[in-house]
């Protein structure tokens, strides 16, 4: 059962459409960890539940707080990266389906919401969809760790399945991936799972000096 009722979501949502962040920023401080971190799994999670898990300092994969270390940010790295967004399919040569802008402030890492493509979609809905929902933190030592709310099957990676003797387009749930590596490598990665498994996507950020 969710931990959150839809009646509780669609109250939650009503406040902050209104522009009530800050007057209700008390709401959630009884919230537990998880209970933020299932909003965080959501398409488009609010701000202010952004800012809470910030401040707390966790970590969301799934749904829940992510058993890994939690990094600890530094300003050290902050400003405006390049980077270009590379997939890599099983038995398919790795591809680029997007493009953007990281911004870090203070630590905290997400994606710029100008000159940001994905390859396969001139829709900007679908990609703000995916853009607005990469958040990231990063240490004094460049190490990063984010989580990046997408699916590459529905944009251009090139997905395909095996049914009755014919490739087909994979169409797969949209999910959380944890992305990880280290700023002064430039490359962060991280893995999709197709359907239920075993095939993998391999998502890549290539930033560029």
């Amino acid at each position: 059962m969710k931990l959150i009722s839809h009646i509780n979501k669609l109250f939650i949502l009503f406040f902050l459409s209104i522009g009530a962040t800050s007057s209700y920023a008390g709401l959630f401080d009884d919230w537990t960890d998880n209970q933020l971190c299932e909003w965080m799994d959501q398409p488009s999670p609010p701000g202010a539940i952004q800012i809470l898990v910030n401040k707390r300092k966790i970590f969301c994969s799934g749904g829940i707080v992510s058993e890994k270390v939690l990094i600890v940010t530094s300003d050290a790295f902050d400003g405006k990266y390049a980077f270009k967004l590379i997939s890599n399919p099983p038995n398919i040569t790795k591809h680029q389906i997007g493009s953007g802008y990281f911004e870090i402030k203070s630590g905290l890492m997400t994606v710029s919401t100008q000159d940001r493509v994905l390859s396969a979609s001139s829709n900007k809905f679908v990609t703000n969809k995916y853009y607005n929902n990469f958040y990231g933190r990063i240490d004094a030592n460049g190490e990063i760790q984010a989580n990046f709310f997408f699916n590459p099957c529905a944009n251009g990676s090139k997905c395909y399945v095996q049914k009755e003797g014919q490739y087909n387009v994979a169409i797969n749930d949209d999910k959380n991936i944890t992305i990880s590596g280290n700023i002064k490598t430039h490359k962060l990665a991280g893995e999709f799972t197709k359907g239920s498994g075993p095939d993998i996507v391999k998502i890549i950020f290539e930033i560029e000096d």
